[in-house]
């Protein structure tokens, strides 16, 4: 199962760790933010046109997108654009999304979308999705 991980950028050095926890368990991570080097943030058009286009690749890769919302980090406040763009893209593509942590608004309430309060949840969640997605598999093929 192909996982992405979306999280704000200062919060890269944990999603590595989530990401090396999720690689040990059988799982790929294809959130190349996680592992490309520090940007230098330049912010000419084709830069940025670059890192959007290799995050909806990512995306498009992904079998479940899992959100770490940071609206109880009172320094940050809510997430990024790029970041609800990435969920709202998501959604559309009816990539299943999991949402850790506090909901931003009411697109958070969307029924397909899951609301744990901890990453020590991700695991028994992800187990219950494959499980479902190859039952899904067998009954269609």
């Amino acid at each position: 199962m192909n996982v992405y991980l979306l999280s704000p950028y200062h919060k890269k050095g944990e999603m590595l760790l989530h990401a090396h926890y999720l690689i040990e368990m059988g799982y790929s991570v294809v959130s190349s933010w996680i592992y490309s080097a520090d940007p230098e943030y330049d912010e000419s058009y084709y830069k940025r046109q670059d890192r959007a286009d290799r995050r909806v690749k990512d995306i498009n890769n992904a079998d479940v997108l899992i959100v770490f919302s940071d609206t109880d980090d009172k320094q940050l406040g809510p997430m990024s654009p790029s970041e609800h763009f990435d969920v709202g893209y998501a959604y559309s593509r009816r990539t299943p999304i999991v949402l850790i942590g506090m909901q931003e608004h009411e697109f958070s309430d969307f029924p397909t979308i899951v609301h744990i309060k901890q990453w020590a949840d991700v695991i028994d969640l992800l187990k219950e999705l494959n499980s479902f997605m190859e039952s899904e598999v067998q009954s269609n093929g």
